[in-house]
């Protein structure tokens, strides 16, 4: 071996699991660790790092591009350091940027955000996001794996990157209603000796909590998903469930796969109210708590009212595609004479019918099925389209259905996002196809984490 190849070699050997580096972190780039470097110029990923940090780090894992370390020593802290409001942040990894103050996320976000659109999309006015205030206490959907044994139930989160169960006494981000009802919960279902889940034997039946709080209205309703519905008398729980207060319904969702699923394909109703009422901008809702709804009330509030800013003044027809159980629907659907909503998850619709209904919008029309199934057989019927608003899940949007869309040529494309990877690729496609993304705003639905809701505008 060449003298310049043993170099390389002893170089490579010293960045080995366990090995410990000092690095300054750089500013945060959209990853949930923050990036650093040590002095010979080598690149890390820091879990719980702020900006401007100088650290002595640990590497507890490499892969392909990235070493991951963690903190050992802050040698000396950045600008934007403050102590995270939760206890677990350096094992749970649920809330990555909660060391980092919250301006400063938000700053890190609207940088983001602006480098990645306007590489592309030249003309387009990005705005920094609308942050809430606090920012925390605001998940309404709460969802924590079991672990433990019978009698002693934990429940928590995921490692990063392991299936190693952080137990969490307390969650800051949570709904205070989650935080209030989830211990209550536990204590029953120890009285009755349930065992959870575990993934290396199969055996045991609880496998996550899933809380879903309606905050315009204080209800909650608790999805428990297990392994098998027929291994336990579940109605005997069921009763000493909905007795706690606040309680307003029990479901349970059968999960009997051995893969990372959360959610199973069955779900039956146990007892209870069959729907949560809830109520955002003075608008009431009927919600179906295995059906998708935003899961920050404050920041829904603000996407409400930015989506309502972006519509044409004068509009005949609205579409609502993705429309989930008819937020955009119920809100804004009285100012279009006719309205279409499209939702492929029957739940959802159920949901949205009673929603709008109770709001008087006779005039809507709710279609069940995929965006790229039913749009093009509007179109054929003579169908036009205004204006539309697009909500689709993380994924993205359906090629065909953008292609769909574009056919309708509407005065105005409104595209609400959770994830920029898809939502740039999918900006693209309506810039190929003649459409110009006039502006992006965004609300920061889910602070203390690399992610941010936008709200994109787009005309032909």
């Amino acid at each position: 071996m060449s003298h310049k190849g043993r170099r390389a070699t002893r170089e490579q050997d010293s960045y080995t699991v366990g090995s410990i580096h000092e690095v300054q972190v750089e500013p945060l780039d959209g990853h949930p660790a923050a990036p650093a470097r040590d002095t010979k110029g080598r690149a890390f990923r820091v879990t719980n790092a702020t900006p401007g940090d100088r650290l002595e780090v640990e590497i507890v894992a490499r892969g392909r591009k990235d070493i991951w370390s963690q903190i050992r020593t802050i040698l000396q802290p950045g600008p934007h350091r403050v102590d995270a409001p939760c206890d677990i942040v350096d094992r749970c990894g649920g809330c990555p940027w909660q060391s980092t103050r919250y301006r400063e996320q938000l700053r890190a976000k609207g940088h983001i955000l602006r480098a990645a659109i306007c590489a592309k999309h030249e003309t387009a006015v990005v705005h920094d996001p609308i942050g809430i205030s606090p920012p925390v206490g605001y998940r309404t959907k709460i969802q924590m794996p079991f672990g433990g044994e019978a009698g002693n139930l934990k429940a928590g989160f995921y490692m990063p990157r392991t299936h190693e169960l952080v137990h969490a006494n307390h969650c800051p981000v949570q709904h205070p209603l989650a935080e209030k009802i989830r211990p209550q919960i536990i204590k029953l279902l120890n009285h009755h000796q349930i065992a959870p889940y575990n993934e290396t034997t199969g055996q045991g039946e609880l496998r996550t909590i899933l809380m879903r709080i309606a905050e315009g209205t204080g209800e909650i309703g608790v999805v428990l998903v297990v392994r098998s519905i027929a291994a336990f008398d579940w109605a005997v729980l069921a009763a000493e469930l909905t007795a706690i207060p606040d309680l307003t319904g029990v479901w349970l969702n059968e999960n009997s796969s051995t893969g990372n699923a959360v959610l199973g394909s069955r779900t039956v109703h146990l007892s209870g109210a069959r729907r949560l009422n809830d109520r955002i901008g003075g608008i009431a809702f009927q919600r179906n708590p295995m059906a998708f709804f935003q899961t920050n009330h404050r920041a829904t509030e603000k996407l409400l009212e930015i989506v309502a800013e972006m519509l044409p003044e004068q509009m005949t027809t609205l579409f609502d595609l993705y429309a989930g159980g008819g937020l955009f629907a119920a809100a804004l659907g009285g100012r279009a004479k006719q309205l279409h909503l499209v939702e492929s998850h029957p739940d959802a619709v159920a949901a949205a019918r009673a929603t709008l209904r109770d709001a008087g919008l006779d005039h809507a029309h709710i279609h069940l099925g995929r965006s790229e199934e039913i749009l093009p057989t509007l179109n054929a019927d003579g169908i036009a389209a205004d204006a539309v608003i697009v909500d689709p899940p993380r994924s993205g949007i359906d090629p065909k259905a953008i292609s769909a869309i574009v056919k309708f040529a509407p005065q105005a494309i409104i595209y609400v996002s959770c994830n920029q990877r898809s939502l740039l690729r999918d900006l693209a496609e309506f810039k190929r196809l003649g459409f110009r993304l006039i502006e992006v705003k965004a609300v920061d639905m889910f602070p203390h984490t690399p992610h941010v809701e936008t709200i994109s505008l787009l005309t032909p």
